[in-house]
């Protein structure tokens, strides 16, 4: 069995489609899991009224603690041999779980294709050390979606990560899950439909300088001493990359301050 677990935080204007792509699957053998992360809009009404009309799917309220932390409260109260997260305001194909669950046999994880934002650079099995590095240097999805996790991979650290952490750490989430496993595979398949939303914490929050450097002690802290020397070089590849962005970041803002204040 399948345990989807999708956070919700004020997501009433996608959350009933969400819910709908899900539970139209062609593949039955699933739970849906919802945590509300204290959302204040009618997004508890909308699960609970779901609830009511499908057994298929476990409610859970916890206070406003980020996504990071609904997740792990989801899968501490999962049932099933897999696990896979879709966000609130996205959608999934109606064979999503199907394609999956088809490319499932000998691997511990399974990455399929968003819509939109990311294509994998390789496609095929391969062992979690080469899963990693591609994480690393941003060649496959590194987000949290859009992919199949066998449940014995999320230990206790998984989701330990600082809550000043806001952007990278599904990235971090990633590499962790993928130290645990021993075979992954990557499908060329587009399953999942992102959808795009400004009021979003990634729309919203900037990285600084001192993300970046939060974000790659979390990265290194978590890779093995066995992988450390491997993946040494995919590690300065992710550091310059978060640097890149940060950088771009101040460009953007300082940009946006201009135009408010109508120098530009």
């Amino acid at each position: 069995m399948i345990s989807i677990i999708i956070p919700v935080y004020n997501t009433e204007k996608y959350l009933s489609e969400c819910l709908k792509s899900v539970l139209s699957q062609t593949y039955n053998s699933f739970e849906l899991i919802l945590v509300n992360d204290g959302s204040n809009d009618n997004s508890e009404f909308i699960c609970k009224d779901f609830q009511n009309r499908d057994s298929r799917i476990k409610y859970i309220f916890q206070e406003n603690a980020g996504a990071n932390r609904a997740r792990e409260n989801g899968v501490k109260n999962a049932c099933g041999e897999w696990i896979m997260f879709v966000d609130a305001d996205d959608t999934i194909e109606q064979n999503a779980l199907q394609i999956l669950i088809d490319n499932s046999l000998d691997v511990d994880i399974v990455i399929a294709e968003l819509d939109v934002r990311w294509k994998s650079e390789f496609y095929g099995k391969m062992l979690a050390k080469q899963y990693t590095s591609l994480l690393l240097k941003r060649k496959i999805n590194p987000g949290p979606v859009a992919k199949l996790f066998k449940r014995f991979l999320f230990e206790d650290n998984i989701f330990d990560i600082p809550k000043r952490i806001i952007l990278g750490e599904d990235l971090i989430m990633n590499v962790r899950l993928a130290e645990n496993a021993n075979k992954v595979k990557s499908i060329e398949h587009s399953i999942y439909h992102y959808r795009q939303v400004e009021e979003s914490i990634s729309h919203r929050k900037y990285w600084t300088l001192f993300d970046v450097k939060d974000i790659y002690k979390c990265l290194k802290d978590s890779v093995s001493e066995e992988n450390k020397e491997k993946l040494k070089w995919s590690l300065r590849l992710s550091l310059f990359y978060n640097l890149k962005w940060a950088i771009a970041n101040r460009i953007r803002i300082r940009t946006r301050i201009r135009k408010f204040l109508g120098k530009e």
